[in-house]
């Protein structure tokens, strides 16, 4: 989760409506606090009971090597359970995760001599060893660095900016066993509006970079994309725009599938343009609280990062808020996303979850139950025969919950934490082993945990059904931007 990598912070946080969004989060927790006059009825997982409360579970989770733990950051004193949750100056910001060779990789940020550094860790598959790879320094406020890992090649893009704009610094990481060895490519410019939202994949021959960008003359957000050679970073085609012409989208999402890629992202309704900068003094409380209607979309590329075909709308609300993407076992994608309520500072707790196969064909099903708290829903492929993945996010209490998904993108098990979880978030997934992260003072420890699911798999509820297109917008031919030198 991804990003939920990293989508801990939301969409909206990266783009023009970046104040509102700020000021809306954190007016959300007061108002809850003050009462909400209403909330979704909870809907009782398979194996809770009644009421959908759950009871103490027995522990799911072993660690595969006992007090085996990695440490990005140097040992510090810990701090009050209650400021780990807080993002405390000069801590370590974990970033993506992903399984690679024989364990796992983790980008992070940290801080040295006032400096902040990416950084790339290498961790063994129980979390007991592993070495740090510096990925150099960064400026600015920017998120942690993107990685795509497939068939033994790794790609990283760290966020940085120059004079003029944000850039992404491609490299291609190897040898991460014996020593590593770091190829550094292209810098290209991903636009010089507040937004960093951008994504990496890589397919059988090249790789392909995706980004937003707000551009004044056009007055909505736009997609675009470029490939890379996986060997050789520094070769890169001219940006492309991806996104339908006249279409407001935002934070992208891509993942690799059969003959090309799937990239899912925000679109906003038409006629509610979002200028960039700070709120006005004067906007009142029902326009923090309504960002306009959204949704979740979703359309194929090919192996060049060339839109194949129209968008699907796979969210059928209009208040998207945050949404993670991930391969299916079969090369369908899995969305999951959350949306808020249409009341003022009432948050649902609700997920949705959708499955789109080659075909176009969605599944969806929703999960309604009081313990889901705030936060970005995480899924994570299993990368096994043996487990299709799993679904993670932040319950109530400050603990992370998360269940086993079927093939069908059913929930084996109801939501429920696990001690040796905590509230740790969940990386990455190689079948039964997850890797967890979790605040250690001002460092961040990686930890395995082997996991099994409390419960047999329970069937999708909604029958599959086609996606719709998105309505018909005018076409337009393909634009070209200079690559970057």
């Amino acid at each position: 989760m991804v990003d939920a990598e990293a989508q801990q912070r939301a969409p909206g946080r990266e783009r023009r409506g970046q104040g509102l969004l700020a000021i809306l989060l954190v007016a959300l927790p007061v108002a809850w606090t003050l009462g909400c006059k209403s909330k979704p009825a909870p809907v009782t997982d398979a194996g809770a009971p009644e009421g959908g409360v759950a009871l103490p579970a027995a522990p799911r989770c072993v660690e595969p090597s006992r007090g085996a733990a990695f440490l990005i950051g140097q040992p510090s004193p810990e701090v009050d359970a209650g400021e780990q949750a807080l993002d405390l100056p000069f801590a370590i910001e974990v970033g993506r995760a992903a399984p690679h060779g024989e364990g796992f990789v983790v980008t992070a940020l940290r801080s040295v001599a006032g400096q902040t550094r990416a950084v790339l860790a290498s961790v063994t598959a129980d979390a007991a060893g592993g070495r740090l790879i510096e990925l150099g320094r960064v400026h600015g406020d920017v998120d942690p660095p993107r990685l795509s890992a497939r068939d033994g090649r790794l790609v990283v893009g760290v966020v940085d900016h120059d004079a003029t704009s944000t850039i992404v610094r491609l490299a291609s990481v190897s040898q991460l066993v014996a020593e590593p060895q770091i190829t550094w490519g292209a810098l290209p410019r991903i636009g010089n509006d507040e937004s960093q939202a951008f994504d990496l994949g890589l397919g059988a021959t090249r790789g392909v970079l995706v980004w937003d960008e707000f551009r004044k003359e056009d007055g909505h957000g736009t997609l675009w994309s470029l490939t890379f050679g996986l060997d050789d970073p520094g070769s890169v085609t001219p940006a492309r725009l991806v996104s339908v012409k006249g279409a407001d989208t935002e934070a992208p999402r891509l993942i690799s599938r059969d003959g090309g890629y799937w990239l899912a992202y925000v679109a906003h309704a038409r006629g509610e343009r979002r200028q960039g900068g700070k709120p006005s003094p004067d906007i009142d409380l029902e326009s923090l609280v309504e960002l306009g209607e959204r949704w979740v979309e979703l359309m194929r590329l090919d192996e060049s990062g060339v839109r194949v075909g129209e968008p699907l709308r796979v969210s059928r609300g209009g208040h998207a808020l945050v949404f993670d993407l991930a391969p299916g076992p079969d090369g369908s994608a899995w969305i999951a996303w959350r949306e808020d309520a249409t009341s003022p500072g009432v948050e649902r707790r609700a997920i949705w979850l959708a499955s789109v196969d080659a075909a176009g064909q969605i599944q969806q099903r929703v999960i309604e139950d009081d313990r889901v708290g705030a936060g970005v829903p995480r899924l994570l492929p299993a990368a096994s025969a043996g487990r299709a993945g799993w679904l993670a996010l932040a319950t109530v209490g400050d603990r992370t919950s998360f269940a086993a998904l079927g093939a069908d993108l059913s929930l084996g098990e109801p939501l429920l934490p696990d001690p040796l979880v905590g509230a740790g978030e969940i990386l990455a997934a190689r079948g039964d082993r997850l890797l967890i992260a979790s605040p250690r003072g001002l460092s961040a420890e990686l930890g395995a945990r082997d996991c099994k699911p409390a419960a047999a798999a329970a069937p999708l509820a909604p029958s599959a059904e086609p996606g719709p297109p998105v309505e018909q917008r005018e076409q337009e031919e393909p634009q070209l931007l200079p690559a970057a030198p």
